[in-house]
């Protein structure tokens, strides 16, 4: 009866993880860019996710997102679809099918300078630009109903949440605007040049690792109203001087 058991939980094991395996397709544009779309078995047909993407050197610097790939729409850019690609310096999400960017999606895509969503887009996952030094430029359409960006730093769409910031990559002197009240973890993770940050007076929360790995970080005021900041907040923040 035992051995009979342990048959069945592994057969249901297996069903599950055959159920799950994603299916791959590859395709190679006129560009150069080798793009590698998943789809699961056993959901729809019609829809793709990006899961890896290779850039082919000196051909495929910008890249501009398709909205499909044969009959199939392309909803998501994968975890780490873009993950160390140094070849890219911008790229461009136009297709209002996209509506997830996974994490880790452009990390350590070390020369990347600008990027631009659509309005469809309605979920950022984390770490997205870790390590994207040279990233100076983020904007969203301004038809995007969840979120906005501002002096290339996007936030929800009522301004009261930092999601990300490259803003410091292009000034030496930040200031938030007043309304917002808190910063996402590793929302400035991306920040590597010297700068100083104004914190507004409206701020509450600074989230886990809001500046996690800022070494550009060098003066940074926090006010009264800040009632919260949570662990690794500045971790390795090492020319932070100045509270």
């Amino acid at each position: 009866m035992k051995k009979l058991l342990i048959l069945i939980a592994a057969l249901c094991e297996s069903l599950v993880c055959a159920a799950t395996t994603p299916t791959y397709v590859t395709t190679t544009d006129s560009n150069g860019v080798t793009w590698r779309y998943a789809y699961s078995t056993t959901s729809s047909s019609t829809t793709l996710i990006i899961s890896r993407v290779r850039a082919m050197e000196a051909l495929s610097s910008d890249i501009v997102v398709p909205s499909s790939f044969g009959a199939k729409n392309i909803v998501e850019i994968g975890e780490s679809a873009f993950i160390g690609n140094s070849t890219l310096t911008s790229i461009a999400i136009p297709s209002e099918m996209i509506t997830s960017i996974n994490d880790y999606a452009f990390r350590n895509c070390s020369s990347l300078k600008s990027v631009s969503f659509s309005a469809g887009v309605t979920s950022f996952g984390s770490q997205i630009f870790a390590g994207c030094t040279e990233l100076t430029t983020i904007t969203i359409s301004d038809d995007n109903t969840n979120y906005c960006s501002q002096d290339n730093t996007l936030f929800n769409k009522d301004k009261t949440r930092v999601i990300f910031s490259a803003a410091p990559n292009s000034a030496s002197s930040v200031q938030l605007p007043d309304g917002v009240t808190s910063i996402r973890s590793y929302a400035f993770e991306c920040c590597a040049k010297p700068f100083s940050i104004t914190i507004p007076s409206s701020m509450d929360t600074i989230s886990n690792s809001a500046f996690s790995n800022c070494v550009g970080l060098t003066a940074i005021n926090i006010p009264s109203s800040v009632t919260t900041i949570d662990d690794y907040a500045f971790s390795d923040c090492i020319g932070l001087n100045t509270f």
